[in-house]
């Protein structure tokens, strides 16, 4: 599911860098911030999310195609 953004609820593509609840459109994140530098974007946010989750899980030595054959 797509995050909106918080001002007028298009897909949000930026968010304030430690607030990733603050979620900004291309065009509100140009509008309110001088600097997009400030922001991250939210596809930067999912990868480190999902190496995270991966550090995490325990490895189960086998791939992704040997488990969904089991």
């Amino acid at each position: 599911m797509a995050k909106k953004c918080v001002i007028c609820d298009a897909e949000a593509e930026f968010f304030v860098k430690g607030i990733p609840n603050d979620r900004y459109c291309r065009e509100c994140a140009e509008e309110n911030f001088n600097d997009l530098e400030l922001l991250e974007k939210v596809s930067s946010e999912k990868e480190k999310i999902k190496k995270d989750i991966e550090d995490k899980l325990p490895d189960t030595g086998g791939s992704e195609e040997s488990r969904e054959e089991e």
